[in-house]
């Protein structure tokens, strides 16, 4: 078999092309694909939207001045307007931290304890269905009987259905 063999590729001849590109002829920067022009334009590409200006990094006090109905004034400063609204008794939108439903702030020790108490009940009675469930069933329905005597002697066996 034959060998195959290539030729070393020289840049500047005037019959070779100039494929593969000389390192170095590309800039070694960042480059972008300009759509007015059409071309690859070297550098960074210009910002998409207008910069005007940063935000300040601090939060003042100060507000629109508004007339506060409580104290029958106008005020211009937030704490200003936190204290009449203390002051006067009134309730403004968005001036007192409202309680979430999942956080419970100021819970007693007892309530804590009852809740507690009350998993721990919740727990025994699932690990007692788990174990014998027909048990657990037939106390139901004698508590259920017990319970359609007592209406019944009251009076209100009318409202409570006899299917129990």
């Amino acid at each position: 078999m034959g060998e195959i063999r290539s030729k070393i590729h020289e840049y500047g001849k005037p019959n070779e092309s100039e494929w593969p590109p000389r390192f170095g002829k590309r800039g070694s920067g960042r480059s972008y694909w300009d759509a007015e022009k059409k071309c690859m334009v070297e550098g960074n590409p210009p910002p998409k939207y207008e910069k005007h200006g940063q935000a300040p990094l601090a939060i003042t006090p100060s507000m629109p001045a508004q007339y506060h109905e409580g104290v029958g004034r106008v005020i211009d400063d937030r704490n200003e307007w936190r204290m009449a609204d203390e002051q006067s008794g009134c309730i403004t939108f968005g001036s007192r931290e409202e309680v979430s439903r999942t956080t419970q702030k100021g819970v007693s020790s007892e309530q804590k304890a009852l809740k507690q108490d009350r998993r721990k009940a919740s727990l025994e009675a699932t690990r007692a269905y788990r174990e014998n469930p027909k048990a657990v069933k037939d106390k139901l329905r004698h508590e259920g009987e017990k319970q359609a005597q007592i209406a019944k002697k009251a009076g209100l066996n009318k409202l409570i259905k006899e299917s129990v």
